[in-house]
Formats: structure tokens, sequence, C-alpha cells
């Protein structure tokens, strides 16, 4: 539980800046606006550093930062697959809620509070993640909340043209759309065991850089160049279908490793 609060913080940090950052537009402008937040994300990212300690009771695993040979394995190369295709959609929702507020009529103020709310119900998403993995288990529950966001940009948000289905959109991604953070970790210790698990970690977050950084302009670009008059349809097709693809993928770890704990693989060996 406590991991999931952790996982949690970032959302309640989206809560808070979200209304900052809107001040800091209208009031400095754009460039003095990202001064402002890099110095900020800086002197909160040096006081956590400088806070974080070793529990006592802690045991060491050893283990190589990056096991190249992870990549072979077989249920971690399906965690691998889904955490790159999930990430091209999981993100988009931050980035276009606002715009496509004010696509269909709402103010810019509105739409900045739409972000905020996001955010923050992301937060107790991640908790509630916590709490569906401890009932299906950390794979089968990613599985399922991940393909239920996915289905909230398809069903919901494809058919907001409305402050109300909106808000009902934002309140219902922000609960599933958590999982992936919430529960990367624990999928990870099942899919590859506790003493690789940092190896994976460093992997699977390395890669994922590549998503979140592409993941925008290729929205973007579906944005400007499709359909005039619903320039929005098919960025939230591709969000909507990139996050249940993504946790269709996870699918095969979860059939891998039931096979191998049928070979008697246990979580906590030594490989």
């Amino acid at each position: 539980m406590i991991l999931f609060l952790k996982q949690a913080g970032s959302g309640l940090g989206g809560l808070v800046l979200s209304p900052i950052v809107q001040i800091l537009l209208v009031n400095v402008g754009v460039a003095w606006c990202f001064r402002i937040m890099g110095f900020l994300s800086l002197l909160i990212c040096l006081v956590a550093t400088a806070l974080i300690k070793r529990h006592p009771d802690a045991k060491l695993v050893e283990y190589k930062i990056f096991d190249l040979r992870l990549f072979k394995h077989h249920g971690f190369q399906f965690q691998l697959l889904f955490s790159f295709i999930n990430l091209f959609g999981y993100i988009i929702p931050f980035f276009y809620v606002p715009a496509y507020a004010e696509k269909i009529g709402l103010p810019p103020s509105t739409a900045a509070i739409f972000v905020g709310i996001l955010s923050g119900i992301n937060a107790a998403g991640r908790i509630l993640c916590g709490q569906a993995a401890d009932m299906w288990g950390p794979i089968n529950a990613m599985i399922a909340v991940v393909f239920a966001s996915g289905v909230t940009c398809l069903v919901i948000w494809m058919f907001a043209k409305s402050y109300a289905v909106l808000l009902l959109f934002v309140i219902a991604y922000g609960l599933t759309g958590g999982a992936f953070w919430a529960l990367t970790p624990p999928v990870a210790v099942q899919v590859v065991g506790i003493n690789k698990l940092g190896s994976a970690l460093s992997i699977i977050y390395l890669v994922n850089v590549i998503p979140l950084v592409f993941s925008s302009p290729i929205a973007s670009a579906l944005t400007d160049n499709f359909s005039p008059s619903l320039p929005y349809e098919y960025t939230i097709l591709f969000a909507g279908l990139t996050l249940c693809i993504g946790a269709l993928c996870l699918i095969g770890a979860a059939w891998y490793r039931k096979k191998r704990i049928g070979q008697g693989w246990s979580e906590n060996e030594q490989e």
C-alpha cells in the first residue's frame, strides 16, 4: 500500500501545478513559465533526493543495472511490448483534454481545471489499482484497468461534446489511467522475479522514453492533418487503440508466467 501511496504523489502534483501553470502563462508568458517550472522542479527533486534513506531492515539484492539477458525472457518481452505501446496513448489525454475542451466551446480556465481534476483523480485511481491488484493479482489488474482506460477514450471522450460528458471522461480516465505507473513494479516481480526487478524496471523506463517523446507529436500530426471538421477524432482513436492493444499484449506475460509456475518457478528464487 505504501508503494501505491507514493505513486499517487505525481497525480497530486498535477492537481496543484495545473492552475499554477495557467496563472503563470497569463501573467509572465510561456518562456518564463517554463523557466519558473524548471527551477521549481529542480528544487523539489533536490529536496526529495536528499530525504531518501534506506530502511534499516531492508535486504540488499544484487543485480545488474541493465541485465541484457532479460531481452531473451519471453514474459519480459511481452511486458516491455505492453509498456511501449501503452504509453503512446497514456499521455495524450493529459495534453489534449484542455485543447479539446476549448474546441467544444469551454473557456480556457475551465480547460485548465479539467487537467487538475484529471491529475487529482489519477492519484486516487493509482491507490485503487493497488486494491485491484490485491484482489485479482497485479497482471490481471493491469490488463483490466488499462483496457478500461482505452475504452473510456473510445466510448466517452470520442463523443464528449458538452461539459458534463467531458467531465465524465476526465473522472473515468483519471480512475483508470494511472495503472501503468502504479502496477509496473509488482507486475515485473511476477514476470521476472524479485531478484531481477531493478534491472527490469531500468530497461522498461529507459525504453519508455521513446513513446513519451513521440506520442504528442504523433497526436498533433493526426489532429492537424486528418478530419478537419472534427480534428481530434483520430487522435482520440489513436489513444484508445494503443491503450487497448497494449493491455492485450500483457496477456502473453500472464500466460508465460503461468507456464513457468507450472514448471516449478518461484518469484523469489535467484535465477
